[in-house]
């Protein structure tokens, strides 16, 4: 419990300075880095998928962060029935050869 907490402090302390760290740094690979961190670390799927997209407009997404990625949209519930979860992650996977 106490980690969860530090966990929910430290990306709440973090997300307040967020938008000014991104003004000034738009293309800090620690910032985006940071924040993906947070958000897996919360379980927060839906803002963890909101980091990532911002990303992935600003930089290169790292593979390890693509494959993170893919790997979350497959583990969604029904995700190898719903045409539209196999469209995204075919998406990610031409993201990720463009990028190399």
């Amino acid at each position: 419990m106490e980690t969860e907490l530090g966990t929910l402090n430290d990306l709440s302390m973090f997300l307040e300075t967020l938008p000014e760290k991104l003004k000034k740094t738009p293309y800090d690979y620690s910032i985006y880095m940071q924040w993906v961190a947070l958000l897996h670390a919360t379980g927060n799927v839906k803002s963890l998928h909101v980091a990532r997209q911002y990303m992935c407009l600003q930089m290169a997404i790292p593979e390890e962060v693509l494959l993170e990625w893919i790997a979350n949209k497959e583990a969604q519930p029904g995700a190898h029935h719903d045409k539209a979860v196999l469209v995204s992650i075919v998406g990610l996977f031409k993201i990720g050869m463009h990028e190399q």
